[in-house]
């Protein structure tokens, strides 16, 4: 397998009732129609987040919150939707590792 990083920035991070919730904001300018469209670049990098997470943590992530400022609205996913997210992008047998 070969080794890769990833790098990202987590806006908000905060434990919810049910586990952590990562909030990330976009300020990206999109319609309402344009919304589910850039959601499917920023879903894999959501379940990349909650993985990460979830190795470094050992806690649950309850969801990602995309916040799309410039329109007011919110789109979320639940870990079972991130998990089907990154098993398509990710290579078979990854593991989250963190190094110091």
């Amino acid at each position: 397998m070969r080794d890769f990083i990833v790098e990202g920035f987590i806006d908000l991070l905060y434990e919810g009732p049910d586990g952590l919730v990562v909030v990330d904001y976009k300020t990206d300018k999109v319609t309402d129609r344009e919304i589910e469209e850039r959601l499917q670049r920023y879903a894999v990098q959501g379940a990349v987040y909650a993985e990460l997470l979830r190795s470094v943590t050992r806690r649950p992530v309850a969801r990602v919150d995309f916040v799309f400022a410039a329109i007011g609205r919110v789109r979320s996913f639940r870990p079972d939707e991130l998990d089907a997210r990154l098993d398509a992008v990710l290579p078979p047998g990854f593991q989250a590792t963190s190094e110091n």
